[in-house]
């Protein structure tokens, strides 16, 4: 994952203004069905970019067991105690996910185009991965 320069200052701001969890990726295959100033709202969120606050972590951990489908398993558990899953309009990461997965193989994977922090490091970065 590649990280915007003003990380930590956005999920600490983005975090109080939601009910404990959000995605700092938007991922491709998560698609929203609304938005507000701040957030895009989805069904459901991916694991990769995903932020979590401390109490509401430890909940999920406690009550959905390990395994394949993680992310839709805690989704359907947060839905039913009415947590809204939220995303950050901007992300705050690059993550470029095209190993076989779920949603991902060969050239079809998940890659956020809403990642505006174009660094001379972050785009070295992504040329090599996306080069290589």
């Amino acid at each position: 994952m590649i990280i915007r320069s003003d990380f930590i200052n956005e999920i600490l701001n983005l975090i109080n203004s939601s009910d404990g969890v959000i995605s700092i990726f938007i991922s491709n295959t998560h698609v929203h069905f609304a938005e507000d100033e701040k957030f895009l709202h989805k069904h459901s969120i991916g694991s990769a970019g995903t932020v979590f606050r401390k109490d509401l972590a430890k909940e999920v951990i406690e009550n959905i067991p390990k395994g394949p489908s993680f992310d839709f398993k805690y989704c359907e558990y947060l839905k039913l105690r009415n947590i809204k899953l939220l995303c950050c309009k901007h992300s705050l990461i690059q993550y470029i996910g095209f190993t076989q997965g779920q949603y991902s193989s060969g050239r079809n994977g998940d890659i956020d185009i809403n990642f505006f922090d174009y660094t001379p490091t972050n785009s070295y970065i992504l040329n090599e991965i996306i080069l290589n």
